[in-house]
Formats: C-alpha cells, structure tokens, sequence
C-alpha cells in the first residue's frame, strides 16, 4: 500500500485542521521533551537552576522572564521574575546535579555533559512520578516500539514527522493509519514531499497543506531539534536500564551513539 492510499480523505480533512493558514498559524505536535525554540539545552536549563538558587535570575543576560517562562514550562520553577522559586522537581533535580558535579562547570565543560544532564533529569523526575515528564516517557516507549531508537535518533527529520502526525484531529491519526497501513511515515519522506507537490492547494495558496507542514514546520523544527534528539536518548538509556542492561552494555550503547560524556 502507498501513502496515497492509506492517507485518504481523511487525512486530507485531518490538513484542513491541522494547517489553517499557509503562513503564521501555530501548528501544534506531540510534545515528547522539555525543550523549545528559546531553551535548546540542558545547559542552559542548569544555569537558569543555578541562578534561581543564587537569586540572580533577572540579572541573566538575554530575556529572563523568558528564561522563567522555560523554566517553568519544564517544571523545575514557579512564581514571577520579582521571587523566582525552584519547584519541588526543579529542587531535586539541581540537587542531584550537584551530587554528580554537573550543575555548574566551566565553560570549556559547560555543554559536554549534556547526556548526563538530561539522563538525570529524566531518572529523578520519573522517580517522582512527575507530569510531564512521564507523559513525554510513556510516549518515547511507544515509538521505540515502532522503530530502533538507534534509527530515531538518526532521523530527525522523521522524528520531527512522527510528532506532528502523531496528533489526532477529527477522530483521524495519520501516524497510526500509516504505521497500520505497513507504509510507516519515515520510509516515504520523498513519497510524501512529491505527493504535497500534486496536492490541490486552498484558494489563495501558493502551495498545498501538506507542503507546508513539512517544508515550513517539519523541516524548520527539525533543524533545531538537537535538544530533542539527546533527550530522546537520556529516555533510551533509562529505558534500557530498566530492560537490565549492564553497565558495560550502557557504556558501549552510549558510546556507539557518539554521546562524548559516555
């Protein structure tokens, strides 16, 4: 079965909803991490910690009330600029960062333990049980499922799809029919970028919905998604610790993955 076949009116109204406008309407994805566009790492995650627990937050360079707004769209802090305060996650998460030496380093060391970070970040907030975090866990498993993480991780271009059509809209979800159909989305990125070209555009567009979905949000978003990606494998390794991998077997895992703190 080709794309064509399994993608059918209703993924077609399923474009309707999900595109609204071929230029500046937000087009929402499953969301599998706490990174966005303004806070592309753990980096800069640890030192928005560091400077709530310094109390020096408004004096970061940048914007730091978006800083905050980051922050606490990653629930490690609450409260307004004025009296910033790490949330009870923010708080353990910075305490294990501490323990293990990674909360605040130099810059020449600042992003080399991204992995680790992340990795610890993910362990203590689903020790906690804390939303959202095991949501974004419960739909890594899922995907892992799907695909080889190894594959995920060196696709991000097919990452980034599976996120958006992984949303469902009018009773329609585009990843499961394509999974379902045995034509899973990241076998036919080309199949899918010439079938956006033949696709009957809107009144007034110059191009189709799905033209725009994976040129201008697809292909933008996962031109940022480095965060993402390392996240993603910091779920991997918690998944495979708890599989009951070895330490020797994580070590060449992570190794193999190019993670440079292995």
């Amino acid at each position: 079965m080709t794309p064509e076949e399994a993608l059918t009116e209703g993924f077609q109204k399923w474009l309707d909803a999900t595109v609204p406008a071929e230029t500046g309407a937000k087009v929402t994805w499953e969301k599998i991490d706490p990174y966005v566009t303004s806070t592309r790492s753990a980096e800069f995650l640890a030192d928005g910690v560091a400077r709530i627990k310094a109390g020096t937050l408004r004096a970061s360079p940048g914007r730091p009330q978006q800083r905050l707004t980051d922050l606490a769209g990653a629930a490690l802090a609450t409260g307004g600029l004025a009296a910033p305060a790490l949330t009870p996650l923010g708080a353990a998460v910075a305490a294990a960062w501490a323990r293990h030496d990674i909360l605040q380093l130099s810059s020449n060391d600042a992003k080399r333990y991204e992995f680790s970070r992340n990795v610890v970040l993910v362990e203590t907030a689903l020790r906690r049980r804390e939303l959202p975090y095991v949501e974004w866990f419960r739909h890594w498993r899922r995907l892992r499922t799907d695909r080889p993480a190894g594959d995920w991780f060196g696709d991000v271009w097919g990452l980034t799809l599976a996120a958006y059509l992984r949303v469902r809209r009018g009773g329609y979800h585009p990843y499961d029919v394509m999974v379902a159909a045995g034509c899973p989305p990241w076998k036919h990125r080309s199949d899918l970028e010439h079938w956006s070209a033949t696709m009957r555009r809107p009144a007034g567009w110059s191009r189709s919905r799905l033209s725009v979905l994976l040129a201008d949000r697809v292909g933008d978003t996962a031109s940022r998604a480095g965060a993402k990606v390392m996240f993603c494998r910091a779920m991997e390794a918690v998944c495979l610790k708890r599989e009951g991998a070895s330490s020797e077997q994580l070590h060449n895992t992570f190794t193999a993955w190019g993670v440079e703190d292995a």
